[in-house]
């Protein structure tokens, strides 16, 4: 059970370094790699706590439930990371003797991801997508779309 909280967790913290890369990826401006891989270093390097911290106030405005169950989940995974056995519980029930409180952390955390993937898009692609349209407008080309 530890090591499916744990591993739970550890995919949640990937997915906030990654949404925090591809935003901080954009202001690293030329063609050397280097640059993008001591960016890519430093926020591998960033606790949850600190990812977290730093996308959260842009979770809040997008869902705020998307923020509080991504942080009992993480919360849950706190206990059994430090060697405390005993807080096994999910929403006050037992993950190690009902199977169903462990059905419902996976479907919680199921339900967080796909929140994620909806800010992505919105969010962060989106923005990308208009931003490119933006520089083709700027830039004079004929058609603005074009990619």
């Amino acid at each position: 059970m530890r090591s499916i909280i744990l591993d739970l967790d550890a995919h949640l913290e990937r997915r906030l370094q990654d949404i925090l890369y591809a935003q901080l990826s954009r202001l690293v401006w030329g063609r050397e790699d280097k640059h993008q891989e001591q960016l890519a270093k430093r926020v591998r390097a960033m606790s949850f706590h600190q990812l977290f911290g730093l996308i959260k106030p842009a979770f809040d405005v997008f869902d705020e439930a998307m923020a509080r169950n991504l942080k009992e989940i993480h919360d849950l995974r706190c206990g059994p990371a430090h060697g405390d056995m005993t807080s096994l519980t999910f929403r006050g029930r037992d993950l190690v003797s009902d199977h169903q409180a462990v059905a419902e952390l996976y479907v919680q955390w199921w339900c967080v991801n796909k929140d994620i993937n909806k800010f992505v898009e919105k969010a962060i692609d989106d923005a990308k997508e208009f931003e490119r349209i933006g520089k083709n407008v700027s830039s004079g080309r004929a058609n603005p779309m074009e990619k």
